[in-house]
């Protein structure tokens, strides 16, 4: 059995989310896919899986995608950003 991943696309842009949704939707091994149009508080954060999960980010608002992308480093260290 694949390893299954849980998918956030944290994006203002709905196009965007459209995009990476319809590209992953099918994929046998996403097991979740979220679209967030506003990037998550820490408090959002914790609600991701440790294992096994891709976060999608815009960074059209640089800073708050950069603060994110920092958060997510420093305290799950398993999740990739892309």
């Amino acid at each position: 059995m694949p390893n299954l991943i849980a998918v956030a696309v944290v994006s203002p842009s709905r196009d965007a989310q459209t995009a990476i949704g319809a590209a992953l939707e099918h994929h046998p091994e996403v097991r979740t896919l979220w679209s967030l149009s506003d990037y998550p508080t820490r408090a959002e954060l914790n609600k991701l899986p440790e294992q096994g999960c891709i976060i999608f980010l815009d960074f059209s608002d640089r800073a708050c995608a950069e603060a994110l992308a920092a958060e997510v480093d420093s305290r799950f260290p398993n999740i990739g950003v892309v």
